[in-house]
């Protein structure tokens, strides 16, 4: 390495330098941009398709960053355990919710961890059939018991106990009319496949159940609100 040179004031001094060539390997980055959500992303491609090309992360000018989750979930707390003694009496819904099952399958088909207050044990138990023995005819009780006992894996001191309710099925020729209103949100925020489009197909399918008893009304908002469909006869499918 050359150390410093003085050239003193009113002189003229030749310098001859050379340089020595270094190999230097530079990352190379092809850049798309994500139309869906405005972003640009870069990732390497193989030496020698693009030269000194470089790139990362980065919104794009103008474009909102990619929303976070935005669902949200009532906190779920443990019950705890009672005596028998003190409360001899428990109550059971015959009319169930299976939501939760679904909502976690779509979370992992996602990629992405179930919010834990999404995870509800009951609903995930309630998804799946067990051929409960249906009431019988002319029977005067309403619906089917059955339980089972088992002891628990975790606690061998402990039981488990399952209690099955099984009603008569309802023919839907014999439900009440129904009169059904939707609000639909069809902001720009719902434009993803996941949202607004799955309500249309959603959508789709509820008219195939109605009858021409049932009615039907839809209202739209983004900026402000409007009727798009007032309330209809399910005989008006078309």
């Amino acid at each position: 390495m050359m150390g410093p040179v003085r050239v003193a004031a009113g002189r003229i001094a030749r310098l001859d330098v050379s340089m020595t060539g270094v190999s230097v390997e530079l990352q190379e980055m092809a850049i798309t941009t994500d139309a869906a959500d405005g972003y640009i992303t870069g990732r390497p491609v193989p030496a020698g398709k693009m030269v000194g090309v470089i790139g990362g992360t980065g919104p794009v000018s103008g474009a909102s960053p990619p929303p976070g989750n935005t669902e949200g979930y009532q906190r779920i707390t443990d019950n705890s355990f009672l005596g028998v003694g003190l409360n001899p009496v428990s109550t059971f819904s015959i009319d169930v919710d299976r939501a939760s099952y679904s909502n976690i399958r779509r979370f992992i088909a996602q990629g992405q961890a179930p919010p834990k207050d999404a995870v509800r044990i009951e609903e995930m138990l309630n998804y799946f059939p067990y051929e409960y023995p249906m009431p019988t005819a002319g029977d005067d009780h309403p619906f089917t018991l059955t339980t089972e006992v088992g002891t628990a894996p975790w606690r061998p001191a402990h039981r488990l106990v399952r209690i099955g309710l099984q009603s008569a099925p309802i023919a839907t020729a014999d439900l009440p009319p129904s009169n059904l209103v939707f609000l639909l949100d069809v902001s720009g925020s719902m434009g993803s496949p996941n949202k607004l489009p799955l309500v249309k197909r959603a959508m789709a399918l509820l008219v195939e159940q109605l009858r021409a008893e049932d009615r039907v009304a839809v209202v739209v908002y983004a900026g402000s609100s409007g009727l798009v469909l007032p309330s209809t006869s399910g005989a008006e499918q078309e």
